[in-house]
C-alpha cells in the first residue's frame, strides 16, 4: 500500500516558517507539507522520534484588506518520522495532539485547488 493510499487526507505544499521545540519553541525551521491531521517540516535541528514538539507557524496571509499579514499559530504534537542526510536539512513527520481550526482553514483553502 502506498503512503498516498495510507493517508485520511491529501497533503497540500506549504512553504511557511515555523520555530519549534519539546517545550518552548526556539529552534528554526519550514513547514514542507500540511494535512488537518500533521504536518513536515524541514529543519538544522532534529528531534528524536516520538519526542513531544511545540511549533509556531508563521501563517502569510491576506486580511480583510487584502493586505498580507503573518499570523503565528501554536500547536503541539509528537514526531512521528525523521529523516536525516549528510549536509541536508533534517525531515520530520509531525502528527497533532489535537486538529487546529486555524491551521484547518488554511488547509481548506488552499487544498481547493486539489
Amino acid at each position: 500500500m502506498s503512503d498516498k493510499e495510507r493517508r485520511e487526507h491529501p497533503r497540500i505544499l506549504v512553504d511557511e516558517k515555523v520555530t519549534f521545540s519539546t517545550n518552548h519553541p526556539i529552534n528554526d525551521g519550514y513547514t514542507y507539507n500540511l494535512s488537518p491531521n500533521g504536518l513536515s517540516l524541514l529543519s538544522d535541528v532534529a528531534l528524536p522520534v516520538d519526542a513531544s514538539i511545540c511549533i509556531n507557524i508563521h501563517l502569510t496571509k491576506y486580511d480583510s484588506e487584502n493586505m498580507l499579514v503573518d499570523e503565528v499559530v501554536t500547536v503541539e504534537g509528537k514526531v512521528v518520522w525523521v529523516t536525516e542526510h549528510p549536509n541536508q536539512q533534517a525531515k520530520m513527520g509531525i502528527k497533532f495532539n489535537r486538529p487546529n481550526a486555524e491551521l484547518l482553514k488554511y488547509y481548506m483553502k488552499n487544498s481547493a485547488e486539489l
